[in-house]
């Protein structure tokens, strides 16, 4: 199926094999002149590093109000938006609308850019800020830098990309973030994936505990999972739950014992928070 034009970005059903390509802001969108786009665009890119950005909106974002944009509307302006942003900030910027996403291949001027996703953070970032109505349920992940030359790197910074929109989804609030800054919450993700996969959830101390809270109506997880985030600091923790610390001693000895661990052991005390932070990634 040929790919069809909106605005001034192109739209393709699949992700190209090499830069995914669009019509320049300044040219319109007859015909010619997306035959010239392509022509330009669809050219080996120069050796250089690039990071795949990756756009969506939430479909949460359309109102029900009569003549109020879809999602897949807002979608299209916001693409188009960003093209055209992108073409100025960064010039030699490309995007292409792939399904439900906007992708956008952003470059680097220098031969050395590590700094490229950073730059393109900040693009992005300006983007909402300048917008009139600040682009409400936009969230725009951004991959690793890599060599524009090779595809299957071109492939790996799309991957971040999609996993980083995948951890600002289930994380409202930020809508704007670069792989590295959530690199172990995607991969907290991920492991939830497995497990799913493998038809079974954690069965560990804190899924031990989180079932007698449950069956009995108390609340040791909550005083377990303080008293870790506390570093052990048992006046902090209790002060973080407003209960008096000799209270927070006695559940969290009863929370201990429930879920077999050895507090003073660090190996019991770090799986006991992989865990929690699992169940927290998992959680809708």
């Amino acid at each position: 199926m040929p790919p069809t034009h909106c605005g001034s970005i192109r739209t393709t059903t699949a992700w190209p094999a090499t830069v995914p390509t669009a019509c320049h802001p300044g040219d319109s969108c007859t015909a010619a002149a997306q035959r010239r786009a392509l022509r330009r665009l669809d050219q080996p890119p120069p050796r250089r590093p690039v990071t795949v950005m990756a756009m969506a909106v939430s479909e949460t974002a359309a109102t029900s109000t009569p003549g109020a944009p879809t999602s897949r509307q807002l979608l299209e302006r916001t693409a188009d938006a960003l093209s055209f942003h992108l073409s100025v900030v960064i010039p030699g910027s490309v995007a292409a609308l792939v399904g439900d996403m906007c992708y956008a291949i952003v470059p680097s001027s220098a031969p050395d850019a590590d700094d490229l996703p950073e730059k393109a953070q900040s693009a992005a970032r300006d983007l909402l800020y300048r917008a009139p109505d600040g682009l409400t349920g936009v969230v725009l992940g951004i991959g690793r830098a890599v060599d524009s030359a090779r595809p299957a790197d071109l492939a790996r910074s799309r991957n971040d990309a999609d996993r980083t929109l995948r951890v600002l989804r289930q994380r409202p609030g930020r809508r704007v973030a670069r792989y590295s800054e959530v690199q172990v919450d995607a991969l907290l993700l991920e492991i939830g994936d497995l497990l799913h996969n493998e038809g079974g959830l954690l069965d560990g101390p804190i899924q031990q505990l989180r079932d007698y809270d449950q069956e009995n109506g108390t609340a040791l997880i909550d005083t377990l999972t303080a008293w870790l985030h506390s570093l052990g600091n048992v006046l902090s923790a209790s002060a973080s739950l407003d209960v008096h610390p000799n209270t927070f001693r006695y559940r969290l000895r009863r929370a201990a014992e429930i879920a077999g661990m050895d507090l003073n052991d660090p190996e019991k005390r770090f799986a006991a928070m992989l865990e929690l932070r699992i169940m927290r990634a998992d959680s809708p």
